[in-house]
C-alpha cells in the first residue's frame, strides 16, 4: 500500500558503506545491517505487507562473495545461499506472503553467468534456467501467489552481451520469450501484476534506431511501446501496478532537452512525468525534480523512486491509502520525513534544557552582550507551534523572558 520503502543507502556510521534499509513514516530509515563478516547489503523487494525484505550481502571481509537473503523483523537476515557451485546470488523481488524468493545466482558449469532463481522454503533455491541455447538469466520480479516470474536472459543468435530478450517463467510452461520491439535486438522484464498477466519493462525499438523504450507486455495484445516524454530519446518501465494499469519508469524529457524524468502511465493518460501527475491532481510542483520511478503501489496512488542526482528518495502520491507525510496529496523525500521525525523527537529535550535556555536564551546569547557601566538589557523571546500529527493535538511552545 506504499506504507513501507526499501532499498540501500550510504551509512554514515559504517563509512559509507552501503546498507539495506527498510522505512516506514512511523520509523523512517532503519538499517537491516549486513551478514556477519560482510562489508555492505543491499534490499531489492519486499512483499505486500512489508514485513519480508529480500536482498543480497557480502558474507566476507574482501567484499568478494555475495548471498541472497530474507529478512524479517523476528529472524533478521537470513542467507538463503546461491545456486549450487556459486558465489554471486541477487535476490531482487518476493511474492505477496513472502515465500517466494527470486534473481540470479551463478552456479557451477556457469562461471561468472548468472541463471534466474527462485526461492521456496521448502524446495530451497532452484535454478530457472535460460532461454533455448542461452548462457545466463536473471529473475527480476515475481506475481503475487509466486507462480509467474519475469526477467532476461540471452538465447541463441542473441550473443552474451547486451542482447537479451525479456522472459515470461511459469512452471507449467517454462520460461517464454517475449519478444523485442519492431526488430529491435534487445528487451528485459523488469514487473509483472499481481496475477501474471501483465509484463512490463524496457526494449530496444528497431523503427526508433535501437533507443529503449518501456513495453507493457499481455498475452492477448504482446509487447506493446508505451513511447516517450514529450519527443524524448529514450524510456524504460520499472514497475506495475496490481491490476497492471499503471506503469512507472524512466524516460528522457523532450520537453526538457532529454533530462531523464520519473513518469506514471495509464492507458488514458499515457506517458506523463510524475510531476506532472501530481499538477494534473492539484498539487503545487513549481520545477521537475526527478529522476526515476522505481515502485508503484497495488493501487496505483503511491509513487517511489529517486530525485536528481539520485541521492535522495521520494514518495508521491495522489488520494490511496497511505498518508504521505501527515496528510493530502504531494511529494516528500525520505531525508525530509527523517529530519521531521527527529525534530519531534528532540522537542521535549530541548523544552526540558533549562540551565542552556537561561544562559544562552532561546534565539541566541542575550547575556553574551555586555552594555555600557549602568544600563540595563532587557529581552523577550519565543516560539509557538500546534502538534497535530496522528493522535496528537496541541499546542507546543517555548518562551523566554530576562533582564541584565
Amino acid at each position: 500500500d506504499g506504507s513501507v520503502v526499501v532499498g540501500f543507502a550510504a551509512d554514515g556510521a559504517a563509512g559509507n558503506a552501503a546498507r539495506a534499509f527498510r522505512w516506514t513514516e512511523a520509523g523512517g530509515m532503519v538499517s537491516l545491517g549486513i551478514f556477519s563478516g560482510g562489508t555492505f547489503s543491499a534490499a531489492g523487494g519486499v512483499n505486500g505487507d512489508g514485513s519480508v525484505v529480500v536482498g543480497n550481502g557480502t558474507i566476507d571481509a574482501g567484499g568478494t562473495i555475495r548471498h541472497a537473503f530474507r529478512w524479517t523483523q523476528a529472524g533478521g537476515m537470513v542467507d538463503i545461499g546461491a545456486l549450487a557451485g556459486g558465489n554471486q546470488a541477487f535476490a531482487n523481488s518476493v511474492n505477496n506472503d513472502g515465500s517466494v524468493v527470486v534473481g540470479g545466482s551463478n552456479a557451477t558449469g556457469t562461471g561468472s553467468n548468472s541463471h534466474a532463481f527462485r526461492w521456496t522454503q521448502a524446495g530451497g533455491m532452484v535454478d530457472l534456467g535460460t532461454l533455448a541455447g542461452g548462457t545466463f538469466s536473471s529473475a527480476t520480479d515475481v506475481n503475487n501467489d509466486g507462480s509467474v516470474v519475469v526477467g532476461s536472459s540471452n538465447a541463441t543468435g542473441t550473443g552474451t552481451g547486451s542482447n537479451t530478450r525479456a522472459f515470461h517463467w511459469t512452471q507449467a510452461g517454462g520460461m517464454v520469450n517475449l519478444g523485442v520491439l519492431n526488430g529491435g535486438n534487445s528487451s528485459g522484464a523488469t514487473g509483472v501484476n499481481d496475477d501474471g498477466s501483465v509484463v512490463v519493462g524496457f526494449a530496444a525499438d528497431g523503427a526508433a534506431g535501437g533507443a529503449s523504450r518501456a513495453f507493457r507486455w499481455t498475452q492477448a495484445g504482446g509487447m506493446v511501446n508505451l513511447g516517450v516524454l514529450n519527443g524524448g530519446n529514450s524510456s524504460g518501465a520499472s514497475d506495475v501496478n496490481g491490476d497492471g494499469s499503471v506503469v512507472v519508469g524512466a524516460a528522457n524529457n523532450g520537453a526538457a532537452g532529454n533530462a531523464t524524468r520519473a513518469f506514471r502511465w495509464t492507458q488514458a493518460t499515457g506517458l506523463q512525468t510524475v510531476e506532472d501527475w501530481l499538477r494534473a491532481n492539484g498539487v503545487n510542483v513549481p520545477v521537475d525534480i526527478t529522476s526515476d520511478a522505481t515502485g508503484v503501489s497495488a493501487d496505483g496512488n503511491v509513487v517511489v523512486g529517486t530525485l536528481n542526482g539520485g541521492n535522495d528518495a521520494f514518495i508521491a502520491r495522489v488520494g490511496g491509502a497511505f498518508n504521505v507525510g501527515g496528510g493530502g496529496s504531494g511529494l516528500v523525500t525520505l531525508a525530509d520525513v527523517q529530519n521531521s521525525l527527529a525534530a519531534t523527537a528532540s522537542s521535549g529535550s530541548t523544552a526540558l534544557s533549562v540551565s542552556s535556555t537561561v544562559i544562552g536564551g532561546a534565539h541566541s546569547h542575550p547575556l553574551a552582550r555586555r552594555v555600557a557601566n549602568d544600563k540595563k538589557a532587557f529581552w523577550v523571546a519565543g516560539d509557538w507551534g500546534r502538534d497535530d500529527h496522528g493522535s496528537r493535538s496541541g499546542d507546543l511552545g517555548l518562551a523566554e523572558v530576562g533582564g541584565g
